[in-house]
């Protein structure tokens, strides 16, 4: 047995029985016993208890280590609750005392004990007390009563506003960190000088001075003034309605890919897209059937270039380029590696003599087209097939309709044959006006052929028709499914369905509901497709655009280009899933009076404000939240002369829906084609014949429903006057619509000279729209210059109390800057293309000021304020929208257009569209408004005063 499992059972010497004598001193009947009973448990504990050990292990010494108690040297920590403290308060501090804890203490301030009046006093139990006048730091100390060599100390700054003349010093202290903004207000209770602007100080008591100057530089000259001090911590948090890419960050998402895929080819599990003008982004991409809102770029070779086709034979994938349509832009075909992602140089191709295109071999090359644009263009493909075991490739050349328009280039009737590997031309077909084609498992060519669709065998020898399909009514676009040789068709027209017919054109089944749209409903659903312009213009929908692929299990993708969505259906015809986004997007608004619809063009949104935007399909039965939903589109059966444009869509109390729409009656000019339209229950759109405009000014349903607008009048130069009206709205039309009062004027404001004109916030009209009068909860109504004044400085924002005539406060100073400073200064450097300011929005108390940049280095840029001229916050990435790693910055946007508000609950939300960083609405949630606090005070000129919450 090991020694430190011993335990002595013996009689203790002698010293050890004198020390029980002295311990038991008083002879207790039971010590004896009581002695045994300790001894024996002492070796209980010593020997852990274990009673075999101690009968049967023999006497030896105990080789147990003692353990010394340890001593903790005494020590003091003191803490205070803040390390700043304004002069004449009181702070307590707190002196904690280790290793001995029924030790008191002694206060000192700079060595002295309890302190002295020039310094501070502090009581017994730590309180100190400063001096009223104070700027310096004091050393606060403690020291144990019973032994001053144990002391501690920490450092506390006094500060004081100091007297000085011509100026206001103040002090104010803040409950917890915070942004910040500071003015100066004369008795008129107009901001005369902003002090800073969104600058974040810690918790605790600050200093502030004013040097009597106001924002020109000119010295005060009214007696008193209204010190004011914003603090806040609201936030903005991003999103997106509209798009369902997994994530929105990038690179491997549809935000990335440029516009909605124009055609589709599919090789097994790999999905390969022609992204038609894709504005210098990816030109084609692709994405794994088993992971659709994960695209990635497969190449990008430039702007000029327009991929309308797609093809692929498993090595190789072939894309027919239309060219963009500007001069010197040309119709080719092309191909890459599928498994290097490299350009395929054919052997017989052409090099191209744009050097804009590194390409060394294309095919089907018209180069006599370089000097013509738009209609009047040649050659231009329609189709593009390949057969996969054979070795043709087949491009069509019919009757081209160039995208968005009813531009239409004339055909060659013909279908070109190339063998697909040299790219040497082997023959062709002369064929009326063909489109889309598609090549069977057997090397037959399936041809859209005007409005038939027929299946020739013996292609480019007899070419010989053998199957014409029966019951098209207009061939879209035409896939083979290649496990069963099936033909699916997209017809549109009065059809818009996906038919499917077996290889010998017998009709198996059809996919969508009969007509689509052609009831007028602007209900969404998943089996109602939107393939061409039938129904009406299509929110989305370009032509040719209309396309479909099939895969390996006979499932198919079909483009719904009206509803900026493509549909993923089984083989029985069951719908599986779907992405969408929206490319190109310029009109955004929200419904004030239900803000739950939110519209992008025509297509409109039911959006849940309960549930966070999150990235991916919000479906919720493919796992999604339900934060948004594709609801409506209100562009089924409007009238042609209607653009996709929808502004200020209004619910009314009566439960009516208003909105504006752009009407391109060429009779109709500026702001006249401003047309207002109802939005019915039902559906679908109904035009009033009423245009919302005074001349060149565009009048704006407010959130009431009454109209709203600004008027500019150059009465003698140089006088102007910028005037806001306002038509009450009194009932109804006999055929149910608005009816409003008379205008009549709410406030106005005048220039005083062209300097003054040129310097002052004197305008209303940004890029895509413009800002209307809003009256905000504090009464003020807001102007908004939203151009740069070269080479002056100026302020850009402005607010005048609601019926009066000149600007209670100016803002958004104008600087010569090109990165965002945080501090609301406009940049007084002309963007590209002139897009600059966007609008000034109003809600409640906030104004939301809206800067575009287009996609300069200042760029997509929110300014939050307060109705009374002070910041609240600013937002939005300031450059680039993508990062170096290809990844995109949240909350980036290029060539904004248009923004939209709304208030639900304590949160206002602030909608942009977006051109092409992240394709969809942006939406910015401004939270945590209840945290904006206003500390002021009264004070005259050469006095000090302390902030508070008067």
């Amino acid at each position: 047995m090991q020694a430190d499992k011993v335990c002595m059972f013996s009689r203790p010497k002698r010293h050890a029985d004198k020390a029980f004598d002295v311990l038991d001193e008083g002879s207790h009947p039971l010590r004896p016993a009581l002695i045994r009973i300790s001894i024996f448990t002492l070796c209980l504990t010593g020997c852990g208890g274990n009673i075999q050990s101690l009968i049967s292990s023999p006497s030896q010494p105990s080789t147990q280590p003692v353990t010394q108690p340890v001593t903790q040297p005494v020590s003091i920590k003191l803490s205070a609750p803040d390390a700043t403290l304004l002069g004449g308060q009181s702070t307590q501090l707190t002196a904690t005392v280790s290793g001995d804890s029924s030790s008191s203490v002694d206060w000192l301030v700079n060595g002295t004990p309890g302190g002295t009046p020039t310094a501070g006093l502090i009581s017994s139990d730590g309180s100190y007390t400063a001096p009223a006048q104070l700027n310096a730091t004091v050393t606060i100390g403690a020291r144990l009563h019973q032994d001053i060599s144990v002391a501690s100390s920490l450092p506390l700054e006094v500060i004081t506003p100091s007297n000085v003349s011509g100026q206001i010093s103040f002090a104010f202290t803040l409950p917890e960190s915070a942004r910040t903004s500071a003015g100066i207000y004369d008795s008129k209770m107009h901001l005369i000088r902003t002090l800073w602007s969104n600058k974040a100080f810690s918790a605790g008591p600050h200093l502030g001075i004013w040097d009597g100057l106001d924002d020109q530089g000119n010295h005060s000259t009214t007696a008193q003034y209204q010190v004011k001090l914003l603090y806040n911590n609201v936030t903005y948090d991003w999103g997106v309605i509209g798009d369902t890419s997994s994530t929105l960050a990038g690179p491997n998402n549809w935000d990335t890919q440029g516009t909605f895929p124009m055609d589709a080819a599919m090789d097994g599990s790999t999905v390969i897209t022609a992204n038609g003008y894709a504005e210098g982004r990816p030109n084609a991409s692709t994405f794994q059937v088993a992971d659709p809102q994960s695209p990635q770029a497969f190449f990008n070779i430039g702007q000029n270039v327009q991929l309308d086709f797609a093809a692929t034979d498993g090595n190789l994938a072939y894309f027919g380029n239309v060219g963009d349509g500007w001069a010197g832009s040309v119709a080719f075909v092309l191909a890459y590696d599928v498994a290097t992602r490299k350009p395929y140089n054919f052997p017989s191709g052409v090099k191209l003599a744009n050097g804009s295109y590194p390409l060394g071999g294309v095919i089907d090359l018209d180069s006599s087209a370089t000097t013509l644009t738009g209609d009047s263009r040649l050659h231009l493909q329609t189709g593009l097939a390949v057969q996969k075991s054979g070795k043709l490739l087949a491009v069509s050349h019919g009757s081209y309709t160039v995208p968005g328009t009813s531009i239409t280039s004339l055909g060659e009737e013909q279908i070109s044959l190339f063998d697909k590997t040299s790219g040497a031309r082997v023959g062709k077909i002369a064929i009326h006006d063909p489109q889309r084609i598609a090549f069977a498992t057997n090397g037959d060519l399936w041809i859209i052929s005007g409005a038939q669709v027929m299946r020739l065998s013996s292609v480019g020898s007899s070419n010989s028709v053998v199957v014409r399909l029966q019951g098209i009514v207009k061939p879209l676009a035409i896939a083979v499914d290649p496990s069963t040789d099936d033909i699916l068709v997209a017809d549109g027209g009065v059809s818009q369905q996906v038919k499917r017919f077996s290889r010998n054109g017998q009709l198996l089944s059809s996919y969508g509901q009969l007509g689509g749209y052609a009831d007028c409903s602007p209900v969404v659903t998943t089996d109602r497709l939107y393939l061409d312009t039938t129904a009406g213009n299509g929110a989305g929908n370009q032509q040719p655009g209309t396309w479909l692929s099939v895969g390996d299990d006979s499932s198919f993708w079909v483009g719904d280009r009206g509803n900026d969505r493509a549909l993923h259906v089984s083989a029985s015809g069951r719908y599986l899933e779907q992405f969408s986004f929206i490319p190109m997007l310029y009109t955004v608004t929200a419904d004030h009076g239900d803000p739950t619809r939110v519209f992008a063009d025509l297509l409109e949104y039911k959006v849940d404000y309960s549930k966070d935007l999150l990235p991916g399909d919000p479906d919720p039965a493919k796992g999604g939240n339900g934060s948004w939903t594709l609801a409506k589109n209100w562009s089924v059966c409007l009238p042609s002369q209607y653009t996709l444009s929808m502004f200020r869509a209004t619910t009314l109390s009566n439960g009516k829906t208003y909105a504006e729409l752009l009407n391109s009656n060429s009779k109709l000019t500026g702001y006249l084609r401003f047309e207002l339209v109802e939005l019915p229950n039902s559906g679908p759109v109904r035009p009033s014949g009423q245009f919302l405009a005074d001349g060149q000014y565009n009048k704006y349903i407010d959130d009431v429903g009454d109209l709203a607008y600004w008027k500019f009048s150059q009465t003698t130069i140089p006088t102007a006057a910028m005037t806001a009206y306002k038509q009450d709205l009194k009932g109804e039309t006999s055929d149910g619509f608005p009816a409003w009062s008379d205008p009549h004027v709410i406030g106005s404001v005048t220039s005083n000279g062209i300097i003054a004109e040129a310097l002052g916030p004197f305008g209303f009209g940004g890029w895509g729209m413009s800002t209307f009068p809003k009256v905000s909860d504090n009464g003020y109504l807001i102007t908004y210059k939203t151009a740069p004044v070269l080479g002056g400085s100026t302020f850009h924002l402005g607010g005048l109390v609601a019926g009066g005539s000149d600007w209670s406060w100016k803002t958004s100073p104008g600087g010569n800057l090109s990165t965002p400073d945080d501090k609301g200064t406009f940049p007084e450097v002309n963007s590209y293309g002139g897009h600059n300011g966007i609008a000034a929005l109003v809600e409640g108390s906030n104004v939301i000021e809206g800067y575009d940049g287009q996609y300069g280095t200042f760029s997509s840029q929110w300014m939050h304020w307060s109705d009374d001229g002070l910041m609240i916050g600013q937002f939005g990435h300031p450059a680039s929208g993508i990062a170096p790693n290809g990844t995109l910055y949240p909350g980036a946007a290029g060539n904004i257009a248009t923004m939209a508000s709304v208030t639900v609950g304590s949160d206002v939300y602030l909608y942009n569209s977006d051109e092409s960083y992240h394709p969809g609405i942006h939406r910015w949630k401004i939270g945590g408004l209840g945290s904006i606090h206003e500390l002021n005070a009264l004070v005259p000129l050469g006095q000090t005063t302390v902030l508070g919450t008067h």
